[in-house]
């Protein structure tokens, strides 16, 4: 029997799955995923990003936790269920080359006078807007857990919600993008 597939945001999947990178703390793990990112977003995001993810592997056994007189100075080790796992990095939806899909093609070649290019346009455009609120709304989400942690239950389910709806978002922005290429490479021959 397989074990199932643990899907990590990058640029964490690639520093857990390095083999040298074992016994570590919260902070040196945020150290080291700021130092990835090229520190583009603040040390606090930073922290709730990782505490956020190495809770979840806790949660499913991947990772065993040493406690320590201060939390902060807990050391957190892969277990053998870490490293018998099939371990993925996921891809993330905030990221901007993902949400801009279009950068790489020029619509207004397309066909001006096709309807359904033009249905395709417009409904890539809402696909899009509709991802942005949506990622916006999940980050909205994750700082009220953080800044209300009683009404953590209640909110973190609308977070992961959110986040399912702005992958099906993205999909969607995909196949839709793939048939425009499609069509580009139908016209151009």
């Amino acid at each position: 029997m397989s074990n199932p597939e643990i899907r990590i945001k990058e640029p964490l999947c690639s520093i857990l799955t390095n083999k040298d990178f074992d016994h570590f703390t919260v902070l040196h793990l945020r150290d080291v995923y700021l130092e990835k990112l090229g520190n583009s977003i603040s040390a606090k995001q930073a922290r709730l990003q990782v505490y956020s993810q190495v809770l979840a592997l806790h949660k499913k056994g991947l990772l065993v936790k040493e406690p320590a007189k201060s939390a902060r100075n807990s050391i957190y080790s892969k277990t053998a269920l870490f490293t018998d796992n099939n371990v993925t990095p996921r891809q993330n939806i905030t990221d901007k080359p993902s949400v801009d899909l279009l950068s790489n093609i020029n619509l207004d070649d397309v066909g001006k006078h096709d309807d359904s290019v033009k249905k395709l346009k417009e409904s890539l455009k809402t696909c899009k807007v509709d991802l942005l609120s949506s990622i916006a709304e999940s980050e909205e989400y994750m700082q009220l857990i953080n800044a209300f942690p009683e009404a953590r239950d209640h909110l973190q389910d609308k977070y992961r919600n959110t986040c399912e709806q702005s992958s099906k978002l993205l999909g969607k922005m995909k196949a839709l993008k793939t048939l425009l290429v499609y069509l580009l490479e139908v016209r151009s021959v």
